[in-house]
């Protein structure tokens, strides 16, 4: 069947009000996502303290690691085998 001329304004309009729509949820999509003062998730001091406990905890990490290299002696052949290239000598 065809439709009538007015059937297809009515369309029309219904695509007009969904626009209108997309574009006014944009923007306060936009509004909400750029101003400072409103966070979704953690806010700044909580992903600090996030941070910092990750850091100290691979800082003791790689604390460990050092000593456990430094008790089996792997840094001293390296030191070793260093100054002798930097010497210039096999």
């Amino acid at each position: 069947m065809r439709k009538k001329l007015n059937e297809w304004t009515k369309f029309g309009y219904k695509i007009n009000i969904l626009t209108v729509i997309f574009f006014i949820s944009i923007f306060f999509w936009f509004n909400f996502v750029s101003c400072e003062d409103t966070y979704i998730g953690k806010s700044k001091e909580e992903i600090e303290k996030d941070m910092i406990e990750v850091v100290t905890e691979v800082d003791s990490l790689l604390s460990r690691v050092k000593w456990m290299a430094d008790s089996l002696g792997l840094y001293n052949d390296f030191y070793i085998n260093a100054q002798r290239i930097n010497n210039g000598s096999n």
